[in-house]
C-alpha cells in the first residue's frame, strides 16, 4: 500500500497534537549519531569563537586579496593596450623597413648604373687627355704667335680708343648743331615760331639775379645749355610764351635729363614758363623713364638727320 500525501498531512497532524510521539518518532527516523550531535555541537561551542576570529581573518585577506587581484587586473589591461600599441608600432616598423628595403633596392641599381657610368666617363677622360697632350703641344707653337699678335693688338687698340674718343666728341658736337639748326624741324609741333636765345637776352634772368632770385651759379648752369628754344606753346589756349632748356647727347641718359630738367627749373624761378628737352639718337629706359616721371619731353633724330622721332 502506497504512502500518500494525504496520509503525511494526517501524520502531522497526529504529531502536533500527541508531542510525546514526537520524541519516538525521531529515534526510530534518526541514528544514535545524529541525536548526539546536539551535544557534540554544545561541546564545540568553546572553539567556535575561535574558529569565527579565524575565519574573519580569512574575510579580510580575502578582501585584500581581491583588491590586488583588482589592483593586477587594471595593470593586466594596461599591460595589454600597450602590448597592442607596440604592436601596431611594429607593424608600422615593419612596413617602414619594407619600404627602405625596396629603396635600397633602387638605391643600389642606381649605383650600378652610376659605377658603369664611371667606368665610360674615365676612358672619356683618358682619351681627352690624349687630346690635351697635343693640343698643348699646339698652343705651346702657337703661343708665340699669340704673343706678337697681342702686342700688335694693344697697339691697335690705343688708336682706336684715341679715335672713338674724337669720333665721339666730333658726334655728339654735329648731333648738337643739328639741333640748333634745324630747332623749327625738331620743336615746331610744340613751339610757333620757334627760335634759339641767348641766356643774355632773357631779360627776367638779369633781373632775378640782381634782385637775388638766382645765383650766380645758377645763371652759369643755363649758359652750359646746349640751347634755349623760345617760342609761342601750341598746346595751350592764348599761345603762351614758353622756353625749352634743350640738352643733347648722342645716347641721353638719366644725367641729361636730370639737366635738363633743373634748368628749366631755373628759368622757372626767374619767371619764365619752361620745360626742359633732352635730344639724341637714343635713350636708356632709365632716362626714359626719368623723363616721364619729371615731365622732361624727348626728342629722338636718326644718324643721317633724314627723320626724326618726337616723344613726349
Amino acid at each position: 500500500m502506497a504512502f500518500e500525501p494525504s496520509d503525511f498531512e494526517d501524520l502531522v497532524r497526529f504529531l502536533d497534537a500527541h508531542p510525546d510521539m514526537r520524541d519516538q518518532l525521531r529515534r526510530r527516523i534518526l541514528s544514535d549519531e545524529f541525536l548526539r550531535l546536539p551535544l557534540d555541537v554544545e561541546a564545540l561551542g568553546g572553539g567556535m569563537a575561535e574558529l569565527r576570529l579565524a575565519i574573519e581573518k580569512l574575510a579580510v585577506a580575502e578582501e585584500r586579496t581581491e583588491a590586488r587581484l583588482e589592483m593586477l587586473a587594471t595593470a593586466q589591461e594596461r599591460t595589454e593596450a600597450r602590448i597592442e600599441t607596440l604592436a601596431t608600432a611594429q607593424e608600422r616598423t615593419e612596413a617602414r623597413i619594407e619600404t627602405l628595403a625596396t629603396a635600397q633596392e633602387r638605391t643600389e641599381a642606381r649605383i650600378e648604373r652610376l659605377a658603369a657610368a664611371q667606368e665610360r666617363t674615365e676612358a672619356r677622360i683618358e682619351r681627352l687627355a690624349a687630346a690635351q697632350e697635343r693640343t698643348e703641344q699646339t698652343l705651346s707653337v702657337l703661343t708665340l704667335r699669340v704673343d706678337a699678335l697681342a702686342e700688335s693688338q694693344r697697339s691697335t687698340e690705343v688708336s682706336i680708343r684715341l679715335l672713338a674718343q674724337r669720333t665721339g666728341a666730333n658726334q655728339g658736337h654735329l648731333l648738337e648743331w643739328r639741333f640748333r639748326e634745324r630747332a623749327p624741324s625738331y620743336f615746331g609741333t610744340i613751339l610757333k615760331r620757334p627760335r634759339l636765345v641767348e641766356v643774355d637776352d632773357l631779360d627776367l634772368v638779369d633781373a632775378a639775379l640782381d634782385a637775388g632770385g638766382l645765383s650766380e651759379r645758377d645763371v652759369d648752369s643755363l649758359r652750359w645749355l646746349d640751347a634755349i628754344v623760345r617760342g609761342k606753346d601750341k598746346r595751350e589756349p592764348g599761345f603762351p610764351e614758353t622756353l625749352l632748356a634743350l640738352e643733347v647727347s648722342v645716347t641721353i641718359d638719366t644725367e641729361d635729363v636730370t639737366r635738363a630738367r633743373d634748368r628749366a627749373g631755373v628759368l622757372r624761378a626767374a619767371g619764365y614758363r619752361a620745360f626742359g628737352v633732352v635730344g639724341g639718337e637714343q635713350i636708356t629706359g632709365r632716362a626714359e623713364e626719368l623723363a616721364g616721371r619729371d615731365g622732361v619731353l624727348v626728342r629722338l633724330a636718326t644718324p643721317d638727320g633724314e627723320r626724326k622721332e618726337q616723344t613726349a
